[in-house]
């Protein structure tokens, strides 16, 4: 009974399968997921500090403890945030983003890790 707390991600899926039957030479440079087989070899493995969605005009990124999402107008100024911490919150039922201790996480850890998402 395999069980694993690595951030894993559907990008993550055709490199595994790719690896785990042998046609993982040459990797295509483009690829952006990363093979899941050194979690299946050991499921304490963690591969990924973060992972990011996008759905509509919402940004995310999951890291282990936090949920963060900015949502954006097509001109890129941001007109909503939330912010789950999943430590203390698990089903996602008070959004802190607007709370002022952890704006400086917000601004300095989470929101950064979404430009580069913002490039797709």
């Amino acid at each position: 009974n395999l069980k694993s707390d690595s951030l894993v991600e559907f990008v993550d899926i055709y490199p595994t399968l790719c690896e785990l039957t042998g046609l993982d030479e040459p990797t295509p440079a483009q690829l952006h997921g990363q093979s899941l087989v050194p979690i299946l070899n050991d499921p304490q493995v963690s591969l990924k500090d973060a992972a990011f969605c996008r759905w509509n005009n919402g940004d995310s990124v999951r890291t282990d403890q936090y949920l963060f999402t900015e949502w954006t107008y097509d001109t890129g100024n941001i007109y909503a945030r939330m912010l789950y911490d999943h430590y203390v919150d698990p089903n996602e039922n008070e959004n802190i983003a607007e709370e002022s201790p952890l704006q400086n996480t917000i601004d300095n850890d989470l929101s950064p890790l979404l430009e580069d998402i913002r490039l797709y």
